[in-house]
């Protein structure tokens, strides 16, 4: 029997986390290369804004489509990370968002955990992610109230 809601994390994505000086360097190195950091160190919130914009809706979708019998569903997902962001907690919401990607069974996308190397592009990317999920929620807002089942023997795809 598959466990529908086991969440599989690979300590690599939460390197820049934990990581030591030597380490964030890199990975401000590689955020430069991809154009998510300025040369001056600061976020690039446009490019950040974009890389959110390509990857949040599969990620979204899949999520959704994951968690449509769990009570709450994706709303309680979005008012968890809301809490999170509204303590300014951004080192928990990237947890959060991480342990939501190995719960989808995805990898941690490679330019999302370089957002941990500055506290400001991981700022700018939880900024960015809760807009998206916001627009995500409010352009299904219909469907979603629908997704939620009593039938404990529906199976997840």
């Amino acid at each position: 029997m598959k466990k529908y809601y086991l969440s599989h994390i690979d300590f690599s994505e939460l390197v820049n986390v934990t990581a030591d000086e030597e380490q964030l360097g890199i990975a401000r190195e590689r955020m430069i290369e991809l154009g998510l950091l300025t040369e001056k160190g600061n976020p690039a919130t446009a490019k950040i804004g974009s890389m959110v914009g390509s990857l949040s809706k599969s990620f979204f979708v899949k999520l959704q489509r994951r968690l449509r019998y769990r009570k709450g569903g994706i709303i309680a997902v979005r008012d968890t990370l809301k809490k999170i962001y509204d303590r300014k907690d951004y080192y928990g919401f990237f947890l959060y968002v991480s342990f939501l990607y190995g719960f989808i069974e995805w990898q941690v996308p490679n330019e999302v955990t370089l957002m941990p190397a500055t506290s400001e592009t991981l700022r700018c990317y939880c900024t960015e992610l809760m807009m998206a999920l916001n627009d995500f929620i409010d352009e299904r807002s219909e469907n979603i109230g629908k997704e939620f089942t009593t039938d404990e023997n529906q199976k997840d795809t």
